[in-house]
């Protein structure tokens, strides 16, 4: 075990010590310290007027995006969610007023 401990570089014992720290944190927090979108978005926003030069023309192209292929579904079910929720929150608030 020495020796291949010894052979490791760098990037792999950074890898592992990332690899350890999520895993850490998974066992301790779970998935609920998780970024929402909102806030990886806005993350991102905050990471690009920091670095970039023409950040606010950058931050407008993504805003103005459509999602990925691959994310296409997710968006469309999460705006269903949405609309049935809100449905039934209007539903819920006019039968309250009519009681």
């Amino acid at each position: 075990m020495t020796g291949m401990v010894e052979s490791f570089n760098i990037s792999v014992a950074s890898a592992l010590i990332m690899y350890e720290a999520r895993q850490q944190r998974l066992r301790k927090l779970g998935s609920h310290a998780d970024l929402t979108e909102q806030e990886k978005m806005a993350l991102k926003a905050v990471m690009l007027s920091k670095t970039v030069k023409e950040s606010k023309t950058v931050i407008s192209e993504l805003l103005s995006r459509p999602p990925p292929q691959w994310q296409a579904a997710a968006v469309k079910a999460t705006a269903k969610q949405a609309a049935l929720y809100e449905a039934a929150v209007a539903a819920r608030t006019a039968h309250d007023a009519n009681t």
